[in-house]
């Protein structure tokens, strides 16, 4: 199984057999695709998968729940297509002023070229679809240790407190020039793809909606037991 986060480089990928975790770097998706899609059985990945028309994705909505407060901070509004396939930040913000009522954010805009690198793959490949799923690290951490995160990703308590609840499964994994917890997102997610596929996975919604083009809008993760 895998697990997959944006980084500084591209994508950090971290494949997990239920025992050990190796470590790969990827300078976008489909390179990712095409060097693990005969290796894994699943990619669970952090980027939404569906784009909103216009109404924010109940997936977000649920899990924002989930998490409670500050962690669900974490999760951002998903731009609709029309703005994540726009040419500019400005272009994209007035799509989505007009489509959904609500600017885009800066933060969105920074990562909508990763979100068009995925939502590309899986309109043009059918089998991806079923292989590559939409994670959130947080929700992760959350089913993993059956409560949210109390501190942030980015402080080293936050980084010392998912490192407590990974090693139930496995130690660390380490890359050169990507970041700790990058890396920890990107373990957290298959570490639940692996749980998911042994045990069946927690769905937000149980009954996904689905976009314009048919792709399900969910987000997946395991249950810690």
């Amino acid at each position: 199984m895998a697990g997959a986060d944006v980084c500084r480089k591209g994508w950090v990928a971290v494949l997990y057999d239920g025992s050990t975790a190796e470590v790969c770097v990827f300078p976008d998706f489909e390179s990712l695709w095409d060097e693990l899609r005969a290796e894994v059985k699943l990619v669970l990945a952090d980027i939404p998968i569906g784009l909103p028309a216009a109404k924010r994705r109940s997936c977000d909505v649920m899990a924002r729940r989930l998490l409670g407060w500050p962690r669900s901070s974490s999760i951002f509004p998903v731009p609709c297509r029309q703005a994540v396939y726009a040419s500019s930040y400005r272009e994209a913000s007035m799509l989505s002023l007009k489509l959904t009522g609500r600017r885009l954010s800066l933060q969105s805009w920074n990562i909508c070229a990763r979100i068009r690198e995925v939502d590309a793959l899986l309109l043009e490949c059918r089998r991806a679809r079923e292989k590559v799923r939409e994670t959130h690290p947080e929700v992760c951490f959350a089913g993993l240790a059956g409560r949210a995160m109390r501190h942030s990703k980015r402080s080293e308590a936050g980084r010392e407190e998912r490192r407590r609840v990974l090693r139930r499964w496995c130690g660390s994994a380490e890359a050169a020039d990507v970041p700790a917890h990058d890396l920890l997102d990107a373990l957290a997610a298959a570490v639940s793809a692996w749980l998911g596929v042994q045990q069946g996975f927690e769905v937000l919604p149980a009954k996904p909606e689905h976009d314009s083009m048919g792709l399900r809008m969910e987000i997946l993760y395991a249950k810690g037991g």
